[in-house]
């Protein structure tokens, strides 16, 4: 193989890139902001690759908060409801009814930047509401516990 390339066809793993997150983070703002630590940046060795992403992301929120990805500066993977604005768009919504849970919420896609440049894939947050803050790596009454979060990206071959 070239640089990781298969010689057979497409599928074969070129790279990966991983950051795992293990400290805490919080946010009242109800402005997506990024969540410090949860980004992964990778140039692909191909324009033709694909980069599946996987997101894990442990959360918790008194009120609601939404999780979302980007490529750079777009949004990927994430809902768009036509009657949705932007602000409630993502993929995951976190929600905690009982302020004592902490919740694991994910995504995969594969995505296709179609260039060999630098590119940062990135998780960012906000919450609904001013007064409640999102807790990342944390159960929403209890700071003492401490969680991890991850971002992968593995370029795939075409």
């Amino acid at each position: 193989p070239v640089d990781g390339a298969p010689t057979d066809g497409g599928g074969g793993i070129v790279q990966v890139k991983c950051t795992t997150k293990q400290d805490k983070f919080d946010t009242t703002s109800t402005s997506f902001t990024d969540i410090t630590g949860l980004s992964v940046s990778i140039t692909p060795k191909f324009s033709t690759s694909k980069m599946l992403v996987t997101v894990h992301v442990f959360a918790s929120c008194e009120d609601a908060a939404v999780l979302k990805l980007f490529f750079d500066s777009t949004a990927v993977g994430n809902g768009t409801e036509s009657n949705v604005d932007s602000n409630s768009e993502g993929f995951a919504m976190v929600r905690q009814d009982d302020g004592n849970l902490s919740s694991g919420h994910g995504i995969q896609i594969l995505h296709a930047p179609g260039d060999t440049s630098s590119h940062t894939y990135k998780v960012v947050a906000r919450a609904t509401s001013g007064s409640h803050a999102l807790g990342i790596n944390r159960r929403a009454d209890d700071t003492n516990y401490s969680l991890s979060s991850s971002i992968s990206v593995m370029e795939v071959s075409a």
